[in-house]
């Protein structure tokens, strides 16, 4: 109703300065102008106007109704009408919040793993091996050992759904594990974790201290790309360690990025003394890289059709993350 009250404001501010400009042309006179300025202001708001919009507004009103939404004043359904932009969330809105594994990149390759949520079944496809039927996955497992050892999360079945007690993305680390061929529980008895840094915004990663039955420490590390990699001077590969190229793995950091997938490095190692406490100092450069993951959330079942159904209705949809790779 404002809309078109504006429009006829408008028109008649538009005949008063064509009248200024002509004033030579019959009926311009000043006396002609004021006519005409009052009849459109006694037609900016008509006598049946109002009752008309309300009649609409109520006929909207109804129509919500039947799709389950309720409105509590008239009003809101014109501002509804008027939205060009739909913002909404990405987790529980537009995808499950069950964050998935998808790839993983090794000194071998390329990993494509199978499977969405956090069933712990899904099957493993390399994307360059000669020899599917003789791969011991033992650069998987490596990988999947320090991910298990530096999460937190717990994995548990109810009532025939895998539910994760603890951070989503520790929980994709463990199905991960399970895939390769890694069975979490059974690695964490074999290990006793004396010491650990917690994940933390400012750095960016976690690390975790662990000890084996025979007392050989081992430190797990996982996080950001931009915090693990210049800790990493080397890579870990199947005839042993291997300087790091850093600008290798930075290119496939971005194609992994540019797949979709939030990207988290994984690296380890053993140290050369004993340790009894885990400092940042203790996890610097020298670190061994073992390889990168590619974590995706697969979408909610009616979030295709949603956003299809608002780009045919003319609505721009964006999502907002806190997603920066």
């Amino acid at each position: 109703m404002n809309a078109v009250a504006l429009v006829l404001a408008g028109a008649a501010a538009l005949i008063l300065l064509i009248g200024w400009l002509t004033p030579g042309v019959s009926g311009h006179s000043p006396q002609g102008l004021l006519q005409a300025m009052a009849s459109f202001a006694v037609a900016i708001v008509p006598e049946g106007l109002p009752a008309l919009f309300a009649i609409m507004l109520a006929i909207s009103v109804r129509r919500l109704a039947r799709q389950d939404v309720m409105v509590r004043q008239l009003a809101a359904v014109e501002t509804l009408g008027t939205v060009s932009v739909v913002c909404t969330d990405k987790s529980h809105t537009l995808t499950r919040h069950e964050l998935t594994v998808q790839k993983v990149i090794t000194p071998r390759g390329g990993v494509r793993l199978q499977g969405a949520g956090y069933a712990p079944q899904g099957a493993i496809l390399r994307e360059s091996f000669e020899l599917p039927e003789h791969d011991d996955r033992a650069d998987l497992q490596r990988l999947a050992q320090a991910a298990v050892l530096a999460s937190d999360a717990q994995l548990q079945q109810l009532d025939k759904h895998w539910q994760v007690l603890g951070d989503p993305l520790d929980g994709s680390l463990l199905v991960m594990a399970h895939k390769c061929g890694v069975a979490p529980d059974a690695l964490r008895q074999q290990f006793t974790r004396l010491a650990s840094i917690p994940f933390d915004r400012s750095y960016r990663y976690a690390a975790t201290l662990s000890q084996d039955a025979t007392g050989a420490q081992y430190v797990a590390l996982k996080g950001a790309p931009e915090a693990i990699l210049p800790r990493c001077s080397h890579v870990q590969t199947d005839t042993g360690l291997e300087p790091l190229q850093q600008d290798v793995w930075e290119d496939k950091l971005k194609k992994l990025a540019e797949e979709g997938m939030k990207p988290l490095v994984i690296a380890s190692r053993q140290p050369d003394a004993l340790l009894q406490t885990l400092t940042h100092q203790d996890v610097g450069y020298g670190m061994v890289l073992l390889g990168v993951v590619g974590i995706g959330d697969p979408p909610q079942a009616s979030a295709l059709a949603a956003v299809q159904a608002c780009q045919q209705a003319g609505l721009s949809v964006k999502m907002l993350t806190g997603i920066t790779h």
